[in-house]
């Protein structure tokens, strides 16, 4: 019974990981950036949403890894090893998820609130606009990562990897 429960707990957390990346990356930032009155909003508004889902990302990956560090203690040793890459796994995008939501975005909203403040005429070639650009695209590379890891981690606890 007790293991069911972790299994299913797992399954729907995994679930939550990969389902709600992929569903931010392909359906609601396409929708949000085409119906939103400007580009600026848009990406405000989709920036605001990618912050709160780190926030139920990270406590989701704490309860995955919490969940495998039980089982690896408690399964056969062939199945030890299974979960350990796992966690190991899902340890790496705790780490990458974390360095986005509390390094990244912090300098992200700095940049952003010295753009805000530079006049129109200084605006066209800040080098605080292409900071920003890199910092974004920085930002969007780890959470594609942390969606590829969170269907490796599917991969290697559906197979017997």
């Amino acid at each position: 019974m007790v293991s069911s429960l972790f299994l299913t707990a797992q399954f729907l957390s995994l679930c939550l990981w990969v389902g709600t990346s992929f569903a931010l990356v392909s359906l609601v930032a396409p929708l949000v950036f085409k119906q939103a009155p400007s580009p600026h909003f848009a990406g405000t508004l989709m920036s605001s949403i990618l912050h709160r889902y780190s926030g139920i990302f990270i406590a989701n990956a704490m309860f995955l890894i919490l969940t495998f560090s039980f089982q690896a203690l408690v399964l056969p040793s062939y199945l030890g090893l299974k979960l350990r890459l796992a966690m190991g796994l899902v340890s790496l995008a705790l780490v990458i998820a974390v360095y986005d939501k509390y390094v990244l975005a912090r300098k992200m909203v700095l940049v952003q609130e010295r753009m805000a403040e530079a006049s129109s005429g200084e605006f066209v070639n800040h080098d605080d606009r292409r900071e920003f650009s890199r910092l974004h695209r920085r930002s969007m590379l780890l959470f594609l990562l942390n969606f590829v890891l969170g269907v490796v981690v599917i991969v290697v606890l559906m197979f017997n990897v």
